[in-house]
Parts: structure tokens; sequence; C-alpha cells
């Protein structure tokens, strides 16, 4: 991808996180859609050219971060970060966007 204007990288990740915390809010009663979700954000991420380091930077560290923005707990927020960790590239490939 070509090099984008820090005026176009805010824009982008504020529309990509808005969207992000939108399906998370959906996903907020079930850990299977809440994994299907997290697998559909790093999809859509990667077609986005964003790092998985600034993925995970976006969903749970940065404030406020996609999970704060949907409204989930801490808990729940902590238990989202630890699903991610083993989350296959394949289940990632896999899942329609």
């Amino acid at each position: 991808m070509d090099e984008i204007s820090p005026e176009d990288y805010e824009r982008l990740v504020d529309e990509f996180t808005k969207q992000a915390a939108a399906d998370f809010r959906q996903a907020s009663l079930s850990v299977q859609e809440q994994r299907q979700t997290c697998c559909r954000y790093f999809k859509r991420g990667e077609i986005a050219d964003l790092s998985r380091p600034e993925l995970v930077d976006f969903l749970g560290v940065s404030t406020p971060s996609v999970l704060e923005m949907a409204g989930y707990s801490d808990e729940d927020a902590q238990r989202v970060m630890e699903m991610i960790a083993d989350i296959s590239e394949d289940e990632i490939e896999k899942v329609a966007v």
C-alpha cells in the first residue's frame, strides 16, 4: 500500500474502530460470536493494511479501545484479549467478511 497521510490514516482507523465496536456490541452475548467477530476484525484489518500489533492495540490497549467503545466490562474485554491468543491464521482466513 502507498504511504497515506496522517489525516487519512486517522480517518481509516476511526472508521475501522467504530465499525469493529458495532460488530463487537452485537456479539457481546455469545463467546462463539465474539470469536467469529475477532476473526472478522483481524481479516478486515489485514484488508485495510493494518498490522497485527496495531489491531491488538486498537482492540484492547489504546483508549478508548474497540472493546470499550462496544461497552464491554474490563472482565469481558480481558476475556476477549485472552481469546485472541489462540485464534489461528487458518481460522481468520476462513471467516467471511
